[in-house]
Protein backbone atom coordinates (compact mmCIF):
# COMPACT_ATOMS: atom_id res chain seq x y z
CA UNK A 1 0.00 0.00 0.00
CA UNK A 2 0.99 3.55 -0.93
CA UNK A 3 -0.51 6.32 1.15
CA UNK A 4 -1.02 9.57 1.80
CA UNK A 5 2.35 10.53 0.80
CA UNK A 6 3.26 13.89 -1.68
CA UNK A 7 5.46 15.73 -3.34
CA UNK A 8 5.89 19.77 -3.88
CA UNK A 9 9.62 19.54 -4.98
CA UNK A 10 10.03 18.21 -8.31
CA UNK A 11 6.28 17.89 -8.71
CA UNK A 12 6.79 15.01 -9.97
CA UNK A 13 5.03 11.66 -9.08
CA UNK A 14 3.44 12.29 -4.83
CA UNK A 15 3.36 7.88 -4.75
CA UNK A 16 6.30 6.89 -6.98
CA UNK A 17 8.76 8.21 -9.12
CA UNK A 18 10.28 5.53 -12.23
CA UNK A 19 12.96 7.14 -13.19
CA UNK A 20 14.76 6.28 -16.87
CA UNK A 21 16.74 2.70 -16.12
CA UNK A 22 14.27 2.13 -13.36
CA UNK A 23 10.67 -0.16 -14.35
CA UNK A 24 7.59 -0.90 -11.90
CA UNK A 25 5.68 -3.85 -12.06
CA UNK A 26 2.92 -3.55 -9.27
CA UNK A 27 0.78 -6.55 -8.63
CA UNK A 28 -2.21 -6.86 -6.03
CA UNK A 29 -0.96 -3.16 -4.65
CA UNK A 30 -3.36 -0.05 -3.84
CA UNK A 31 -2.27 3.54 -4.73
CA UNK A 32 -4.35 6.04 -2.83
CA UNK A 33 -4.52 9.51 -1.06
CA UNK A 34 -1.30 10.59 -2.32
CA UNK A 35 -1.06 14.17 -3.93
CA UNK A 36 1.67 15.88 -6.52
CA UNK A 37 1.86 19.61 -7.12
CA UNK A 38 2.76 19.26 -10.97
CA UNK A 39 2.77 15.60 -12.13
CA UNK A 40 1.83 12.27 -11.10
CA UNK A 41 -0.21 12.21 -8.14
CA UNK A 42 0.11 8.50 -7.42
CA UNK A 43 2.76 7.68 -10.01
CA UNK A 44 5.22 9.55 -12.43
CA UNK A 45 6.99 7.22 -15.00
CA UNK A 46 9.89 9.56 -16.42
CA UNK A 47 10.00 10.19 -20.45
CA UNK A 48 12.83 7.87 -21.93
CA UNK A 49 11.73 5.23 -19.39
CA UNK A 50 12.02 2.02 -22.36
CA UNK A 51 11.15 -0.96 -19.79
CA UNK A 52 7.32 -3.01 -19.77
CA UNK A 53 5.99 -1.28 -16.79
CA UNK A 54 2.89 -2.84 -15.60
CA UNK A 55 0.03 -2.81 -13.07
CA UNK A 56 -2.22 -5.47 -12.24
CA UNK A 57 -4.55 -6.01 -9.85
CA UNK A 58 -3.76 -2.80 -8.22
CA UNK A 59 -6.40 0.58 -7.09
CA UNK A 60 -5.55 4.00 -7.40
CA UNK A 61 -7.97 5.66 -5.63
CA UNK A 62 -8.17 9.44 -4.29
CA UNK A 63 -5.04 10.38 -5.22
CA UNK A 64 -4.73 14.22 -6.56
CA UNK A 65 -2.27 16.07 -9.17
CA UNK A 66 -2.39 19.50 -9.77
CA UNK A 67 -1.22 19.55 -13.50
CA UNK A 68 -1.74 16.56 -15.15
CA UNK A 69 -2.08 12.09 -14.33
CA UNK A 70 -4.11 12.35 -11.25
CA UNK A 71 -3.04 8.68 -10.63
CA UNK A 72 -0.48 7.81 -12.90
CA UNK A 73 1.40 10.44 -15.30
CA UNK A 74 3.42 7.34 -17.73
CA UNK A 75 5.19 8.50 -20.49
CA UNK A 76 6.66 4.92 -21.03
CA UNK A 77 5.55 1.70 -22.20
CA UNK A 78 2.75 0.33 -19.86
CA UNK A 79 0.31 -2.93 -19.16
CA UNK A 80 -2.83 -1.70 -17.04
CA UNK A 81 -4.73 -5.22 -15.75
CA UNK A 82 -7.20 -5.73 -13.93
CA UNK A 83 -7.52 -2.28 -11.82
CA UNK A 84 -9.98 0.03 -10.85
CA UNK A 85 -9.07 4.08 -10.97
CA UNK A 86 -11.69 5.80 -9.07
CA UNK A 87 -12.01 9.51 -7.35
CA UNK A 88 -8.46 10.59 -8.64
CA UNK A 89 -8.23 14.37 -9.73
CA UNK A 90 -6.49 16.54 -11.96
CA UNK A 91 -6.65 19.66 -13.93
CA UNK A 92 -5.91 17.21 -16.87
CA UNK A 93 -5.95 13.35 -17.06
CA UNK A 94 -7.58 12.80 -13.81
CA UNK A 95 -6.75 9.15 -13.76
CA UNK A 96 -3.92 8.55 -17.01
CA UNK A 97 -1.72 10.70 -18.83
CA UNK A 98 0.30 8.61 -21.65
CA UNK A 99 2.57 8.87 -24.49
CA UNK A 100 2.82 5.40 -25.79
CA UNK A 101 2.62 2.22 -26.11
CA UNK A 102 -0.44 1.50 -23.48
CA UNK A 103 -2.38 -1.73 -23.01
CA UNK A 104 -5.24 -1.75 -20.93
CA UNK A 105 -7.48 -4.77 -19.65
CA UNK A 106 -10.52 -5.29 -18.02
CA UNK A 107 -10.34 -2.36 -15.72
CA UNK A 108 -12.45 0.19 -14.58
CA UNK A 109 -12.82 3.56 -14.45
CA UNK A 110 -15.49 5.33 -11.77
CA UNK A 111 -15.52 9.11 -10.55
CA UNK A 112 -12.71 10.54 -11.57
CA UNK A 113 -12.53 14.61 -12.08
CA UNK A 114 -10.61 16.55 -14.52
CA UNK A 115 -10.65 20.13 -13.57
CA UNK A 116 -9.58 21.87 -17.28
CA UNK A 117 -11.88 22.58 -19.98
CA UNK A 118 -9.92 20.43 -22.02
CA UNK A 119 -8.98 17.66 -19.25
CA UNK A 120 -10.29 13.97 -19.72
CA UNK A 121 -10.12 10.79 -17.53
CA UNK A 122 -7.72 9.53 -20.11
CA UNK A 123 -5.57 11.52 -22.22
CA UNK A 124 -3.42 9.72 -25.34
CA UNK A 125 -1.04 12.81 -26.19
CA UNK A 126 0.89 12.19 -29.51
CA UNK A 127 1.66 8.69 -29.37
CA UNK A 128 3.71 6.52 -32.20
CA UNK A 129 1.26 3.41 -31.69
CA UNK A 130 -1.74 2.59 -31.43
CA UNK A 131 -3.66 1.90 -28.10
CA UNK A 132 -5.90 -0.41 -27.20
CA UNK A 133 -8.77 -0.79 -24.49
CA UNK A 134 -10.26 -4.29 -24.04
CA UNK A 135 -12.71 -5.37 -21.59
CA UNK A 136 -12.78 -2.15 -19.75
CA UNK A 137 -15.75 -0.04 -18.54
CA UNK A 138 -14.88 3.85 -18.40
CA UNK A 139 -18.21 5.55 -16.80
CA UNK A 140 -19.48 7.89 -14.73
CA UNK A 141 -16.47 10.27 -14.94
CA UNK A 142 -16.80 13.92 -15.95
CA UNK A 143 -14.68 13.53 -18.81
CA UNK A 144 -14.07 10.60 -20.83
CA UNK A 145 -10.96 9.55 -23.10
CA UNK A 146 -9.16 12.15 -25.06
CA UNK A 147 -6.88 11.11 -28.22
CA UNK A 148 -4.29 13.58 -29.41
CA UNK A 149 -2.33 14.20 -32.65
CA UNK A 150 0.31 16.56 -32.64
CA UNK A 151 1.65 14.91 -35.85
CA UNK A 152 4.49 14.54 -33.89
CA UNK A 153 4.58 10.51 -35.35
CA UNK A 154 2.16 8.05 -38.09
CA UNK A 155 -1.02 8.49 -37.43
CA UNK A 156 -2.25 6.75 -34.85
CA UNK A 157 -5.96 5.63 -32.85
CA UNK A 158 -7.33 3.87 -30.11
CA UNK A 159 -8.48 0.18 -30.79
CA UNK A 160 -11.42 0.05 -28.40
CA UNK A 161 -12.60 -3.54 -28.30
CA UNK A 162 -15.13 -5.17 -26.07
CA UNK A 163 -15.25 -2.12 -23.97
CA UNK A 164 -18.02 0.54 -21.84
CA UNK A 165 -17.53 4.20 -22.18
CA UNK A 166 -20.54 5.61 -21.03
CA UNK A 167 -22.26 8.25 -19.47
CA UNK A 168 -19.35 10.74 -18.80
CA UNK A 169 -20.46 13.71 -17.93
CA UNK A 170 -18.97 15.97 -20.59
CA UNK A 171 -17.83 13.36 -23.23
CA UNK A 172 -17.21 9.63 -23.84
CA UNK A 173 -14.47 9.89 -26.25
CA UNK A 174 -12.40 12.81 -28.48
CA UNK A 175 -10.11 11.85 -31.14
CA UNK A 176 -9.75 8.90 -33.38
CA UNK A 177 -11.32 5.71 -32.32
CA UNK A 178 -12.32 2.47 -34.48
CA UNK A 179 -14.24 -0.06 -31.67
CA UNK A 180 -15.06 -3.58 -31.97
CA UNK A 181 -17.64 -4.66 -30.13
CA UNK A 182 -18.26 -1.79 -27.94
CA UNK A 183 -20.21 0.84 -27.04
CA UNK A 184 -19.48 4.41 -26.89
CA UNK A 185 -22.16 6.87 -28.87
CA UNK A 186 -24.92 8.20 -27.38
CA UNK A 187 -27.23 5.82 -29.58
CA UNK A 188 -25.88 3.23 -28.40
CA UNK A 189 -27.92 0.71 -26.08
CA UNK A 190 -27.49 1.08 -22.11
CA UNK A 191 -25.41 -1.24 -20.63
CA UNK A 192 -27.73 -1.92 -18.12
CA UNK A 193 -25.16 -1.49 -14.87
CA UNK A 194 -26.42 -3.39 -11.82
CA UNK A 195 -26.52 -0.54 -9.10
CA UNK A 196 -24.51 2.36 -9.79
CA UNK A 197 -25.68 4.35 -6.99
CA UNK A 198 -23.95 1.97 -4.78
CA UNK A 199 -20.40 1.38 -6.86
CA UNK A 200 -21.92 -1.95 -8.60
CA UNK A 201 -20.77 -2.22 -12.24
CA UNK A 202 -21.93 -6.16 -13.35
CA UNK A 203 -23.83 -6.01 -16.23
CA UNK A 204 -27.56 -6.94 -15.29
CA UNK A 205 -29.20 -10.44 -16.16
CA UNK A 206 -31.07 -8.45 -19.26
CA UNK A 207 -28.00 -6.28 -20.39
CA UNK A 208 -27.75 -6.15 -24.49
CA UNK A 209 -23.91 -6.55 -23.59
CA UNK A 210 -23.52 -10.15 -22.11
CA UNK A 211 -22.38 -12.59 -24.67
CA UNK A 212 -21.42 -9.45 -27.54
CA UNK A 213 -17.95 -9.37 -27.56
CA UNK A 214 -15.10 -11.16 -29.47
CA UNK A 215 -12.67 -13.57 -28.38
CA UNK A 216 -10.09 -12.41 -30.64
CA UNK A 217 -9.18 -9.59 -33.82
CA UNK A 218 -6.14 -9.02 -35.64
CA UNK A 219 -5.50 -5.69 -36.58
CA UNK A 220 -3.03 -4.13 -38.27
CA UNK A 221 -1.19 -7.30 -37.84
CA UNK A 222 -1.36 -7.69 -34.05
CA UNK A 223 -3.34 -9.90 -32.52
CA UNK A 224 -6.12 -8.57 -29.64
CA UNK A 225 -7.30 -11.57 -27.29
CA UNK A 226 -10.41 -10.89 -24.53
CA UNK A 227 -8.54 -11.48 -21.13
CA UNK A 228 -8.91 -15.38 -19.98
CA UNK A 229 -10.56 -13.89 -16.79
CA UNK A 230 -12.67 -10.45 -15.37
CA UNK A 231 -11.45 -7.90 -13.00
CA UNK A 232 -12.73 -9.97 -10.52
CA UNK A 233 -11.01 -13.64 -11.33
CA UNK A 234 -14.00 -15.21 -12.81
CA UNK A 235 -13.80 -17.04 -15.89
CA UNK A 236 -14.25 -15.34 -19.42
CA UNK A 237 -16.19 -15.95 -20.92
CA UNK A 238 -18.68 -17.99 -19.22
CA UNK A 239 -20.28 -20.93 -19.86
CA UNK A 240 -17.17 -21.54 -22.21
CA UNK A 241 -17.01 -21.98 -25.70
CA UNK A 242 -19.77 -18.58 -25.60
CA UNK A 243 -18.55 -15.20 -26.62
CA UNK A 244 -17.05 -12.85 -23.50
CA UNK A 245 -19.70 -10.01 -22.28
CA UNK A 246 -18.54 -6.05 -22.87
CA UNK A 247 -16.90 -4.31 -19.94
CA UNK A 248 -14.66 -5.60 -17.14
CA UNK A 249 -17.33 -8.04 -15.57
CA UNK A 250 -18.22 -11.28 -17.02
CA UNK A 251 -21.87 -11.95 -15.82
CA UNK A 252 -22.09 -15.30 -14.24
CA UNK A 253 -25.08 -15.80 -16.84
Amino acid sequence: TISYNSENQSGLGGGIYIGYESVINAQNCIIDNNSSDYDGGGVFINEGNNKDNSFINTIFSNNTAVHRGGAIDGRATITIQSCTFDSNTSEDASALFCFDGVLIDNSLFINNIAQSEDGGTIKYHHGYTDFSITNSTITNNNKGIIIIDQNQGPDFKLNLINSIVYDNENFNLSGTVVDYNSIWESDDPSPMFADTANGDYHLQDYSQLIGAGIDSIEIDDTWYYAPDTDIEGNIRPNPEGSSPDMGAYENPL
